[in-house]
C-alpha cells in the first residue's frame, strides 16, 4: 500500500502516474478484528488535507519492479538483492541506514530520502519500527464504527 506521504516520494521520482495505472485506488480503509466482522475503525482518506487523499494498492512484486526500473533508469544505482536493512534513522539531510550483505558484513548508506518496501511486518520488526513509525493500533482505536 502506498500511503499519501509515500506518494509524495513517488512524485519526487516521477512514478506516481505509473503506480496509479497499475494500482487499486482506495479512498477508505476499514479495519476489522476478523473477516466480515464489524468495522473497528474506518479511515476516510479524502478527509486528509493532502495532495493525495487516497492510497494505492498493488502487489509487493509490482512495486519492486516499478522502483527497480526507476532506480536503474537513473544510472546512479547499483541494485543488490538479498541485502537487509539492520538499522535506519532519519537525519537532518535525509536518511542513514546500515545494511547487511548476507555474508556477515554490514555497510553504511546515506541518502537524501529512502523508500521502505518492507511489507506488512514492517511495523513489528522492520524498517518502520526502526524509524519509530510503528504502532500498535489496538490500544489507539476510536470507538467501533467511527470514521477517522
Amino acid at each position: 500500500t502506498w500511503m499519501p506521504e509515500g506518494l509524495l516520494a513517488a512524485d519526487e521520482i516521477g512514478i506516481t502516474d505509473l503506480l496509479r495505472s497499475q494500482s487499486v485506488l482506495r479512498r477508505y480503509h476499514e479495519f476489522r478484528a476478523r473477516p466480515r466482522g464489524p468495522a473497528l475503525v474506518t479511515f476516510d482518506m479524502g478527509r486528509l488535507d493532502h495532495k493525495h487523499g487516497y492510497t494505492l494498492n498493488l502487489p509487493q512484486g509490482a512495486t519492486e519492479e516499478l522502483l527497480q526500473s526507476a532506480a536503474l533508469a537513473t544510472q546512479c544505482v547499483t541494485l543488490r538483492r538479498g541485502w537487509r536493512v539492520t538499522a535506519a534513522e532519519d537525519v537532518a539531510d535525509g536518511v542513514r541506514a546500515t545494511v547487511g550483505d548476507g555474508e556477515g558484513t554490514t555497510h553504511p548508506i546515506s541518502a537524501r530520502f529512502g523508500l521502505g518496501c518492507d511489507g506488512a511486518g514492517s511495523t513489528r520488526s522492520g524498517v518502520a519500527k526502526m524509524l519509530g513509525v510503528a504502532s500498535d493500533f489496538r490500544g489507539e482505536l476510536a470507538a467501533a464504527g467511527d470514521t477517522v
